[in-house]
């Protein structure tokens, strides 16, 4: 569930490893900041610009991700709501109604809780 991302050149500092969150919509502010281009908010609303902070390993502004996959996927993506924030994952799986959470930290991808629910039924 961790990703590796790959950004060379453009002043990054080559070799810097990052334990930052970050995701895809925030490769296009990047791209334009380290190209030295104008951003554009309004084509980039949910991105930030990781330029700083892989040019002088600035701390971002943010701790918590959010995102809403609300389709399948060729690759066996299935829909589903999530909140990253720190070492921790909580996934909504909409498809089968599943609560996941997964811990980050020490033992990597490590699923702590989990819950299936129904939507009306009491608990």
């Amino acid at each position: 569930m961790q990703r590796r991302q790959f950004l060379k050149g453009m002043g990054a500092v080559l070799g810097t490893v990052s334990d930052e969150l970050i995701m895809s919509t925030d490769l296009y502010p990047t791209l334009l900041d380290m190209a030295d281009l104008p951003l554009r908010p309004d084509q980039h609303m949910d991105g930030i610009s990781l330029a700083s902070h892989l040019r002088e390993q600035k701390t971002l502004e943010r701790d918590t991700l959010f995102w809403h996959y609300p389709h399948y996927h060729n690759l066996g993506q299935k829909p589903a709501s999530v909140i990253r924030q720190g070492d921790f994952k909580l996934i909504e799986h909409l498809k089968d109604d599943r609560v996941e959470l997964f811990d980050f930290g020490i033992r990597r991808n490590r699923l702590i809780w989990h819950r299936h629910y129904r939507l009306g039924q009491k608990n």
